[in-house]
């Protein structure tokens, strides 16, 4: 409301907006719905969306309790369930699931035979 209310005394004292702008460090286009405004504008709350993955959510879970932590495999398994969001939002989901369910993820350093045969793969060996 303070900032409003700046926007408003300066350009009453004949700043323009860009000159207001750059004295109080806001948006040109927020001086310039602050100056038009003769209320303070409120800000617009919007309800909250439901989520794409949310018919989902029980099988994502279930496929971690298993031990499934290959997010773009999950993605591809959804989206033949007829799954419409991107692969993005499955990722995030994923992650802040991470510590709610106590999932663990094993490191590679912790599979030595993988680790083996990957070494021995990049060396040109079989």
């Amino acid at each position: 409301m303070a900032r409003y209310e700046e926007c408003r005394r300066l350009k009453q004292l004949g700043l323009s907006n860009r000159k207001i702008a750059r004295r109080t460090r806001m948006c040109p286009e927020t001086v310039r719905k602050f100056v038009c405004a003769e209320t303070f504008p409120e800000r617009v709350s919007y309800p909250q969306r439901s989520r794409t993955t949310e018919p989902y959510a029980e099988y994502l879970k279930k496929r971690l309790q298993e031990g499934c932590r290959n997010a773009a495999l999950l993605y591809r398994e959804i989206k033949a369930q007829s799954y419409r969001g991107g692969s993005a939002t499955v990722r995030r989901l994923l992650r802040s699931w991470k510590h709610q369910l106590h999932v663990r993820y094993q490191r590679l350093e912790a599979l030595p035979d993988l680790m083996r045969r990957l070494h021995a793969r990049l060396r040109g060996g079989c």
